[in-house]
Formats: structure tokens, C-alpha cells, sequence
């Protein structure tokens, strides 16, 4: 994945596991360009491969120098990175674990208003609001560590490429997400309640509508594009005919697989609208947007006890229309 700095705290084990090295040698276990020795790599906290790192612990765990397990060894990172840049991660949090709130948190962001680059893997947000912004920054520092991150035009928060193979390690998939439309990590349906709950509420900030007017009933919507320029004029209307899930917005998807999760009744997938771009006479690309709404006494009852969106306004139309409900069944 990377380089890594370690910082030992194993003390005079390593001088005892000295005698190793020449055994290390003959098993043809990576020397470490930064010195001449693989066990001295530990003792001056040199930067060293993650794959040398592991080959270190394996052996010297089988010769009954169990200080040095990967669990142990993990306690004593202090930097993590790529060496294409000196953006790294200082103190890493491992195991990355997000199975968490921030992990929650993390995961719908990338999907909705975020990205992956293919050029360089490096791992981008990009919002309007300051607050959801600074969410996305304290949930990375929350899961992976302190990360350097660039802020353009104070709208994008961007992460070094760690980051973005941290994330692709998960599943994610770099590139134009209407184009190769990633489906969420499988873990992400395992998540508890609680969890799910965090999730939603992130997707309904970042790509969520929740109507809320004066008269008739509200409903919270999602309304998400894929890009069909690849297929036929025929697959794309019998995509857009048939209904055909596997050709539809992975995102939207599962979002509705969320909903579900949670006990809500959810109206939809339903086709919204096409797009098909033309320029100088020829067509270079063609969209579908599909929606999906959520209605009702029930699910408005439910989400409005539960759900924190973390946009004040979104947030408030949604306790709105809870209480406009309440009051007709009144």
C-alpha cells in the first residue's frame, strides 16, 4: 500500500532479535533500502514497505518474539503514506474500522458528494456548507488519523492518495460515479440501526430533497443520474421501460435497501427523466435519472424520533412535515 514510519516500543527486544538478521537474509526476506539491516529499520524509525513489515513479524513471531505480532506492531505507527507525496498520515488509527458513526459518516459522503480520482487515487468532498465539510474532515481524523487535506475554493476538501487506497481497499471505486455506478460496500448492510440511521441521515444532506409543503403531503426523495451512453438506443429504452435494476444507479439503490433495513416503505424506483448531450451535430452522451420516495404517518413518525440530519434546514423540514401529519390525524 504504502511506507510507514515505526516507532518502537518494544525496547531491548529488538537488540535481542538482532541476532536474527542473518537468518532474515538467507530466508530472502527484503532488505530496506534505508538501511542495512531489516531490524535496524525498527530501531531508528525508518520509513519501511508494510509488505517488509510483515514479513519481520512473521518471522521473528515464530521464533517466540511475540512483542513483534502485527497487533503490536500497528500500536507503534507513526506515519503512513505514499511515497509520490509527503502527505501522510500522522498516528494511524489502526484497525481503520468503520463499522463506526465516522465510518458512517465517511462512506455516504464519497458516494453522493465526494469522489475517488483515477489519476492519482486522491480522495475528494466537495459542499457548499462549511459545517458539512468540517464533518467530513473531523469523521477521517475520527477513523483513519490526522491527515493533511487541501480546501479549494472553500467548497472541496481534498485527501492524499493513503486515503483513496484506504478507501479502495474497502470496495470504493474510483472514477465518475455516473459512469462506473459503485454499489456501497456490503458491510454498509450489516450496519445496526444506529448506524443505518447515521448513514441515511448523511445522504439526505448530500443528495436528499425533503418536500414539506403547506398543503398535501411531503415526502423525502432521492432523484440520482447514471450514465447509459455506452448501450444501445434499444437497451436504453428497455432499461427505462423493464425497470432493469442492474443498469440503474447503484447509489439509489441502496439507499432504498437502507430505508427497507429500517422497517420504511419506500415508493420507487421510478424513472425521472433522460438527457441525451449533443454537440456539433453528435450525440457524446446519454443520462437516466431515477427517483425513489419515502411517505407516510409511519416512516415520517419514525424518522423524524430518529434521524439527525445534519443540515439545520433539512432537518427541520422533516419535523415539519411530521407535525403537519400528526396534526391531520388529529
Amino acid at each position: 500500500m504504502g511506507s510507514l514510519k515505526i516507532i518502537s516500543g518494544c525496547g531491548s527486544d529488538i537488540d535481542k532479535a538482532s541476532e536474527f538478521k542473518g537468518k532474515i537474509k538467507r530466508r530472502n526476506i527484503p532488505i530496506s533500502k534505508y538501511s542495512d539491516s531489516t531490524i535496524r529499520t525498527f530501531r531508528r524509525g525508518r520509513l519501511a514497505q508494510l509488505g517488509l513489515i510483515k514479513k519481520i513479524s512473521k518471522f521473528l513471531v515464530k521464533k517466540d518474539y511475540i512483542k513483534f505480532n502485527l497487533t503490536n506492531l500497528q500500536k507503534n505507527i507513526s506515519l503512513l503514506g505514499v511515497r509520490s507525496t509527503n502527505r501522510r498520515i500522522l498516528n494511524p488509527k489502526f484497525p481503520f474500522d468503520f463499522n463506526t458513526k465516522e465510518g458512517a459518516i465517511i462512506i455516504p459522503m464519497v458516494f453522493h458528494d465526494g469522489g475517488i480520482t483515477t489519476r492519482d487515487l486522491e480522495t475528494f468532498y466537495c459542499n457548499l456548507s462549511f459545517k458539512l465539510r468540517r464533518r467530513y474532515k473531523e469523521a477521517i481524523e475520527g477513523v483513519i488519523g490526522k491527515v493533511p487535506c487541501k480546501e479549494r475554493r472553500n467548497l472541496e476538501v481534498g485527501y492524499p492518495k493513503i486515503v483513496g487506497l484506504i478507501l479502495t481497499s474497502l470496495g470504493l471505486i474510483p472514477g465518475k460515479r455516473q459512469i462506473n455506478n459503485p454499489k456501497f460496500p456490503l458491510f454498509v448492510f450489516n450496519y445496526p440501526e444506529d448506524l443505518v440511521l447515521e448513514f441515511l441521515a448523511q445522504a439526505i444532506a448530500d443528495d436528499g430533497w425533503i418536500s414539506n409543503p403547506k398543503k398535501g403531503s411531503g415526502y423525502i426523495s432521492f432523484n440520482l443520474t447514471v450514465d447509459l451512453t455506452r448501450f444501445s438506443k434499444e437497451k436504453r429504452q428497455d432499461i427505462k421501460k423493464n425497470k432493469l435494476l442492474e443498469y440503474l444507479p447503484n447509489n439509489l439503490l441502496g439507499n432504498i435497501n437502507l430505508f427497507k433495513k429500517l422497517g420504511c416503505k419506500v415508493a420507487g424506483p421510478h424513472f425521472g427523466n433522460e438527457k441525451l448531450y449533443v454537440r456539433e451535430g453528435k450525440e457524446f452522451r446519454y443520462t437516466q435519472e431515477w427517483r425513489f420516495q419515502v411517505r407516510g404517518y409511519k416512516n415520517f413518525r419514525y424518522l423524524a424520533q430518529n434521524l439527525k440530519i445534519p443540515l439545520k434546514y433539512k432537518q427541520e423540514k422533516l419535523l415539519n412535515e411530521d407535525s403537519k401529519i400528526r396534526m391531520r390525524k388529529i
